[in-house]
């Protein structure tokens, strides 16, 4: 048979193999083994427009519980309002749009959620990334953010994502409904010489406000009748507020010779941003009010960038250097007339500025310096950051920072416009905020990281108790320890945070509470041969009682108050995590200690805005490599 089958043709050799096999013949198949090549996670990496590079993290620790918010960061200088989506009061020093020199926009009580130009990245990925969040809301609703990043080719990574918040809170007319959307491209040529960044992104956050309750003796003395929330009466009832805003971004370099790393930067930025409240009939709590019926005030910004410079850089010694052309047009909705003064309906600022960074890394010193000079007669301003990272002998990083800022007023000091009479104001005088600031940090891997922080601000910019924009006669000085530290014990963890400050000068118009403190104690172990790892254990926050910020609706803003002071309560949570995989899941049972305390409760986050109840709270992260 053998001799037969060799001299048959090939094309009928596999007509006798399945006539062998159905004989009980063995006839060997051919085989091909695939291997799929695995990357490791270090591969999968992140930057943004200022060159800070990231890689994937899939690990678990307390430290992941902390960003499990909404803003998915760790809040621990915050305080959160009761329901997911709503606003932050203050716990420390927070200087608003102190990124640049220019102006910034109304309403920042919204931006906890906003995404600043350095929190969009481009993705740089060897196969499809997937990245899931999700969070459970309060009473009803829920947080999700999803990522995809696809490397088209080895030179094209395309990236998508989406993060939606829908939460209805546990006190009238609250609810809350935000939406963000984003895209980025991240292209190289083949031969390295042209490069190209781009993104897209649109915000749209949409807030019920219902200006706190009525009656604190509702919540405090309610017992059983207002265990129920909702029942609690409310100031407003037909209030809300909404910010919008889109992102445009387009930066491309090319290299001018193949041997030596010179480039030409063409970078492209276009921003909008609209910002309305609107209520269907004026309310006394708010004031007196030039409309009768329906109020929508709207205030917008546009903003076009277009910097031209040049980039060298040779052996870890990095120079940046060129133009920005920055054009803004702020603007309201007509021109009004306040007591004899006349509110333009316009705000046009056309700036040419200096803009340069330099960088070197040698051994174990890296160095960055970055300097923005206002270069037009309109713009008498600057911007000064130096920032140094020394790896010392026995793990020891050592870094230090230095900031020299003169910078100009937000928008909503220098012009506002509404239907309620107390918020109409123009202020073409207004004086830079000057703003200098040291720190320094030591951290080690074993015994934590040491921070102090230094700032002094003259021309402090603010809203007073009457609601008005004002500015500080006298300097105000800012002091703050902060400590660190995550110890493990076998299978026991600990975690601890410690923030001590003062204000030197100016405590008149800036209260902060004196410590703010943060302490975990849980346990971990891994399960079913190593692939489940679990944590679980308690986690407890505490603040010194102090005169928290009043918060006001129709400016989405903070003013300063002296009439009730917020803090000296615990916030105790407990907390259940496991991981499998690259699979993160959270149960965390927020505030427990309220379950006793909901007879006469005392803690508030606000002025007439108590801080949420004990809430059960699910989250999830899933991350995906193909």
């Amino acid at each position: 048979m053998s001799a037969q089958v060799g001299n048959i043709p090939n094309s009928s050799r596999k007509e006798v193999k399945d006539i062998t096999q159905r004989l009980g013949g063995k006839v060997k198949k051919d085989s091909v083994k695939r291997k799929v090549k695995k990357y490791p996670v270090t591969d999968y990496k992140f930057f943004n427009v200022l060159g800070d590079t990231m890689h994937v993290d899939t690990i678990l620790t307390i430290r992941h519980l902390y960003k499990l918010n909404y803003t998915l960061k760790d809040d621990f200088k915050k305080l959160a309002f009761e329901n997911m989506g709503q606003t932050y009061n203050d716990l420390s020093l927070d200087l608003k749009n102190d990124k640049d020199i220019l102006s910034g926009f109304v309403a920042p009580a919204k931006y906890v959620n906003y995404l600043d130009e350095d929190e969009i990245y481009f993705y740089q990925v060897p196969t499809p990334y997937s990245d899931l969040t999700y969070k459970s809301g309060i009473y009803k609703g829920q947080m999700l953010h999803s990522l995809i990043s696809v490397n088209v080719n080895p030179k094209l990574n395309l990236s998508v994502g989406y993060k939606g918040i829908s939460s209805q809170g546990s006190y009238q007319y609250s609810i809350v409904s935000a939406g963000r959307f984003f895209s980025t491209l991240n292209y190289q040529s083949k031969q390295n010489r042209y490069g190209l960044q781009a993104y897209f992104v649109t915000h749209d956050i949409s807030n019920e406000e219902n200006g706190g309750i009525t009656d604190a003796n509702n919540f405090e003395n309610g017992g059983s009748v207002f265990k129920d929330r909702g029942r609690i009466p409310v100031n407003l009832d037909n209030a809300k507020n909404l910010l919008k805003g889109q992102h445009i971004y387009l930066g491309q370099q090319y290299k001018l010779f193949k041997t030596k790393d010179i480039n030409i930067l063409n970078l492209t930025k276009y921003h909008r941003q609209i910002y309305d409240f609107e209520q269907t009939a004026p309310s006394d709590l708010l004031g007196d009010a030039s409309a009768t019926s329906a109020i929508k005030d709207s205030v917008n910004l546009k903003r076009f960038e277009n910097f031209t410079g040049v980039k060298f850089n040779t052996k870890g010694f990095l120079i940046q250097t060129g133009v920005n052309y920055i054009h803004q047009n702020y603007s309201l909705d007509s021109v009004k007339a306040i007591n004899g003064q006349i509110l333009p309906k316009n705000l046009i600022d056309n700036n040419l500025i200096f803009a340069s960074n330099l960088s070197f890394n040698w051994k174990r010193i890296y160095f960055k310096t970055k300097l923005d000079v206002g270069l037009t007669p309109s713009l008498s301003a600057y911007y000064f950051q130096a920032d140094a990272r020394v790896n010392l002998p026995k793990k020891i990083l050592f870094k230090a920072q230095i900031k020299s800022i003169s910078k100009r007023p937000d928008y909503r000091f220098r012009l506002y416009q509404s239907a309620y009479n107390a918020y109409n104001w123009y202020q073409p005088d207004l004086k830079n905020e000057l703003i200098q600031e040291f720190s320094t940090a030591l951290s080690h891997k074993k015994w934590g990281k040491l921070e102090l922080k230094q700032q002094l601000i003259n021309n402090y910019h603010y809203f007073g108790t009457d609601s008005l924009p004002k500015t500080s006669a006298s300097g105000i000085g800012y002091a703050a320890l902060q400590y660190a530290f995550d110890y493990n014990y076998h299978k026991i963890g600990f975690a601890t945070d410690l923030l001590l400050q003062k204000v030197v000068q100016g405590g008149d118009i800036l209260s902060l509470p004196t410590y703010v403190a943060r302490g975990s104690i849980y346990f971990q172990n891994r399960y079913f041969h190593h692939n489940l790892f679990v944590q679980t254990g308690l986690s407890v926050k505490y603040f010194e009682a102090y005169y928290a910020n009043a918060y006001n609706p129709v400016l989405a803003d903070f003013l300063l108050q002296k009439t009730q002071k917020i803090g000296g309560y615990p916030l105790v949570d407990v907390f259940f995590n496991f991981k499998v995989k690259r699979f993160r899941f959270f149960v965390n049972a927020e505030h427990i200690n309220a379950l006793f305390e909901y007879k006469t409760p005392t803690y508030y986050t606000a002025p007439r805005y108590p801080y949420r109840d004990f809430n059960l709270r699910l989250g999830l992260r899933w991350i995906f490599f193909n």
